[in-house]
């Protein structure tokens, strides 16, 4: 019977692609931030620069509007953050 070897750093990204990413909760000013990374950078890059996985990026991209708009009510009834 012939062994196979599997180099340790196959090993170690087969690890990693198992293990989860903790939970993220992204506030109202995380995804305007994220918003406005995705105007220069690609969803990949901006899921990276905030721990949060490519699918979550998407989502954002997709409820843009809403999310601008739920921000902008915020806004309007003096609930954000001061600046």
């Amino acid at each position: 019977m012939e062994e196979t070897s599997v180099s340790s750093s196959t090993t170690s990204e087969a690890i990693k692609k198992r293990l989860k990413r903790k939970r993220k909760v992204l506030t109202v000013e995380d995804k305007v931030a994220i918003i406005k990374q995705l105007e220069t950078t690609t969803g990949a890059v901006t899921a990276e620069r905030f721990g949060v996985g490519k699918s979550t990026i998407s989502d954002i991209k997709k409820n843009r509007e809403e999310i601008l708009r739920f921000k902008q009510r915020m806004s309007d009834m003096g609930m954000s953050k001061p600046k």
